[in-house]
């Protein structure tokens, strides 16, 4: 659901799907650590518990597979996202 949103760089500013993307960036960008006011935004946009829970899994296996990637010198063959 998130890439076709985010890939042209067109992300949006408000609604449910900007606040799960503002969510998830803050919980990359804190290394896991979010404000109580983070968890407040995303539900007020209407984020249930399932799908917070479900963000915060998104981003630990993104994190987790780049470790991985990186102690194993995995080569990048994915072309870079256009700006």
């Amino acid at each position: 659901m998130w890439v076709p949103v985010t890939r042209g760089g067109r992300l949006p500013e408000e609604g449910t799907t900007a606040a799960a993307l503002d969510f998830a960036a803050a919980l990359a960008m804190g290394h896991g650590d979010v404000t109580d006011a983070t968890f407040a935004r995303v539900r007020d946009a209407g984020c249930r518990d399932a799908e917070i829970a479900e963000l915060i899994a998104a981003v630990a296996l993104d994190v987790f597979i780049n470790y991985v990637n990186e102690a194993a010198g995995v080569a990048v063959d994915v072309p870079p996202a256009r700006p």
